[in-house]
């Protein structure tokens, strides 16, 4: 069997590197992964829905965990990369049914959405934001930090913003 050169050079297991290609999963540059990560949860999710099949990037995140899970604990670059699908999972499952949810007027799943899943998902975004700035502050120096630091922030900001709305709602 061949020897990807990446887990020659890190000590990555194939298994695993395969596992975070999974985040870009097209031979175009399509990047659902990277959309899902920063998109607006609830613009404009018609169109990622009418673009992207959310059920397979789940499924792929998922099993993208499964992966790594055994080296979670003592691979940073692990750790990282799971609480990346992590988060992409949570807020998949929220986006493909919020628009839904919203006009069929099902007000108890909104709720659930704004006292459980989002505070769940800024706690991701948040452990997500810790984890990578470890990673990036052992391999880069503090400069361009800022950008990543903005982008988590604002994120976390419209979450915020979205579990207030929907409560009011």
């Amino acid at each position: 069997e061949a020897i990807l050169a990446g887990e020659c050079l890190t000590g990555v297991p194939r298994e695993v590197v395969e596992a975070w290609g999974d985040l870009f999963p097209s031979e175009k540059d399509e990047r659902p992964g990277k959309f899902l990560l920063y998109c607006d949860p609830l613009y404009p999710t018609v169109i990622f829905l009418f673009f992207y099949d959310m059920d397979k990037l789940i499924a792929r995140s998922a099993a993208a965990v499964e992966t790594m899970k055994p080296y979670r604990e003592t691979m940073p670059e692990c750790r990282y990369a799971s609480l990346l699908f992590e988060t992409l999972i949570k807020k998949g499952g929220m986006i493909r049914q919020i628009r839904e949810r919203y006009l069929a007027g099902d007000k108890d799943w909104l709720k659930r959405q704004a006292e459980e899943t989002i505070p769940e998902l800024i706690g991701l975004y948040d452990a997500l934001m810790c984890a990578h700035r470890a990673l990036w502050e052992r391999d880069n120096r503090r400069f361009g930090w800022e950008v990543l630091a903005l982008r988590y922030g604002a994120v976390s900001g419209r979450l915020a913003d979205v579990q207030d709305e929907i409560s009011r709602y």
